[in-house]
């Protein structure tokens, strides 16, 4: 396993390549059309998260990235044909890799089979149809990715299911267990919390979002060192408090780029005030607000975050904000054998 400080480095885009599959800019991509997104969270609610985000995400800042699909009748034709497997690829080589098999899979009872270092060899589940279905997903990934170059590109909150595929002929050289925590947004206010104004004089904060200038702060308090570029972009969607006195931040939380909560954090001296809720809380209601204006109903609106598996105070935290563990997931970086 590789270090954390590994997540800073960034790839050349023509490292990764896919020279099979078919590339659509981001100006051509569904959410112009959202009976794609209606349709996208009626078949997958909560399993979608990911690919939802990076769908929405390119409307509140400019193009970053491209979306290439094995045949681009998905935008039209979700579910009306075999080939679905959605490869996501940043300018800077991230990449998020997606199949809509996910959401039929996950909920059902599975098992994976670990070699010593701890990596996902083989997934095994207890019903002969969801094998049928793995098995079929699996082969379609792998014809997917014939002929792909994906040498050093950070593979983000990938599903555990696809690990054996990625990982014929290739080794793994980053290798980082998280898991997908989410809430339904109908149910984000169950406990009848108020966001707090923080208006009255005697209040020490204010309401603020995150700003260029944070990035440091940002990254110096962060547990994986992203790369400040992406940091900066993640902060188009934030939230953040701030001391009246100096407007130095007391806590904040950004969001990554499929729209995953991340980086909530509070200052020392500062902790156990309720900041960090408020700061969750704000940034939901923003989150919510960018699915509606896209047409995607409330009901069917998924709030979610990654955490590190070894991160129980975030696992902990979310979980006392309504949070439920939804999946496993993994961040992991690939070289060609």
């Amino acid at each position: 396993k590789s270090s954390a400080n590994e997540m800073s480095a960034s790839t050349e885009p023509s490292r990764v390549k896919f020279p099979s599959l078919s590339l659509i800019s981001s100006s051509d991509l569904p959410p112009k059309n959202g009976e794609f997104i209606l349709k996208l969270v009626n078949k997958c609610e909560g399993f979608c998260l990911g690919l939802l985000g990076h769908l929405l995400k390119p409307h509140l800042e400019d193009s970053q990235y491209k979306l290439a699909v094995i045949n681009p009748s998905i935008i039209d034709n979700l579910y009306a044909n075999e080939s679905q497997t959605v490869f996501v690829l940043h300018s800077e080589g991230r990449l998020r890799i997606w199949l809509p098999s996910e959401a039929q899979l996950i909920p059902h009872p599975h098992s994976y089979a670990l070699n010593d270092a701890g990596i996902v060899q083989k997934v095994t589940f207890e019903s002969e149809e969801l094998t049928e279905i793995y098995q079929k997903s699996c082969k379609e990934l792998s014809e997917a990715l014939s002929g792909a170059s994906l040498d050093g590109p950070l593979i983000g909150s990938l599903s555990k299911l696809w690990v054996p595929v990625i990982e014929s002929g290739r080794k793994i050289t980053y290798y980082n267990n998280c898991e997908k925590w989410f809430i339904k947004a109908s149910n984000r206010n169950s406990d009848g919390y108020t966001l707090p104004t923080f208006e009255d004089e005697e209040s020490p904060v204010y309401w603020s979002q995150l700003n260029p200038q944070d990035v440091e702060t940002v990254i110096g308090k962060n547990a994986l060192k992203f790369d400040p570029e992406y940091v900066k972009r993640s902060f188009r969607l934030s939230s953040c408090l701030r001391l009246k006195k100096d407007d130095s931040l007391v806590c904040w939380a950004m969001t990554h780029w499929d729209l995953a909560i991340s980086s909530i954090h509070t200052v020392d001296g500062h902790r156990r005030k309720g900041y960090a809720k408020a700061v969750l809380v704000s940034l939901m209601e923003k989150l919510v607000e960018l699915m509606r204006s896209r047409g995607v109903p409330e009901e069917k609106i998924w709030l979610h975050a990654d955490i590190e598996s070894y991160n129980q105070v975030s696992m902990t935290f979310f979980k006392s904000c309504g949070f439920e563990k939804a999946l496993e997931n993994l961040w992991i970086k690939t070289e060609e054998m």
